[in-house]
């Protein structure tokens, strides 16, 4: 996430099928094809909703030991 610039850069996708090392139903892989890389642009509210999910995932990695950080966003 580029807040300056209010990008995105989409650099993966997410295969819906269950990690059997980590239990996470979500896997992120690399993207099919070089279009499939891109640059999308970003609202201010958009860019606001991504800190606060940030900022929430930060705080369910500290105190919730369950919680599995899959690094998606």
């Amino acid at each position: 996430i580029n807040y300056e610039d209010k990008t995105l850069d989409i650099d993966g996708t997410i295969n819906w099928v269950t990690d059997k090392e980590t239990g996470a139903f979500g896997v992120k892989e690399t993207i099919k094809t070089s279009k499939s890389y891109r640059t999308i642009g970003l609202t201010t509210q958009s860019i606001n909703l991504l800190k606060t999910l940030i900022l929430d995932n930060k705080k369910e990695n500290q105190w919730n030991e369950d919680f599995i950080d899959r690094g998606y966003v």
